[in-house]
């Protein structure tokens, strides 16, 4: 996991993941601080290993276990990152567009390969709509962003924009 943590250690990534978590101190609704990405890498990891345990393909048919694994978290770790960006204020981005953006040279100053960025690049755009195949990177990051969620213990759940058949009403991976 050594790339994930040079992720952890790269200034630009430091220093938005504070100012996405400084913007969002009196946000009513859930957060997309470290808290939030880090419980979508463990999250993205488990389904993983749940999917794997089923015999469904996964991600790591392709690339091994531990491979996939530093991909999941990477992924993970950057798929905010564009909230708030002047990409999404001032150019009209949606967060996953800005973010892709903001992720490519982190993700190449952290050690991953061309071929590994476009995945995760892929997995940051896409984590709003689900894969096609849900074992792959894009479709674990979409499952475990959107099973991140609390709603069943949100004090904001009845001001919530999300549709009620979307929010997560019990834990379930």
């Amino acid at each position: 996991m050594k790339r994930v943590n040079n992720i952890l250690d790269n200034k630009e990534y430091r220093k938005r993941i504070l100012e996405i978590e400084e913007l969002e101190l009196s946000r009513e609704f859930c957060g997309h601080g470290f808290e939030h990405l880090l419980m979508v890498a463990r999250l993205g990891y488990a389904i993983l290993l749940e999917d794997m345990n089923y015999g469904k393909e996964t991600i790591a048919d392709t690339y091994g276990l531990d491979e996939a694994k530093e991909l999941i978290y990477a992924s993970a770790l950057l798929h905010d990152i564009g909230r708030y960006s002047t990409l999404e204020i001032d150019m009209g981005m949606n967060h996953r567009e800005s973010g892709i953006y903001i992720a490519s040279p982190i993700i190449r100053q952290a050690g991953f390969d061309r071929q590994e960025e476009e995945l995760i690049l892929g997995a940051i755009k896409n984590h709003g709509t689900m894969s096609e195949n849900p074992g792959s990177l894009e479709g674990i990051i979409f499952r475990a962003d959107k099973k991140s969620r609390n709603c069943f213990s949100c004090k904001a759940y009845d001001t919530c924009n999300w549709p009620k058949n979307q929010k997560n009403n019990n834990i379930d991976i």
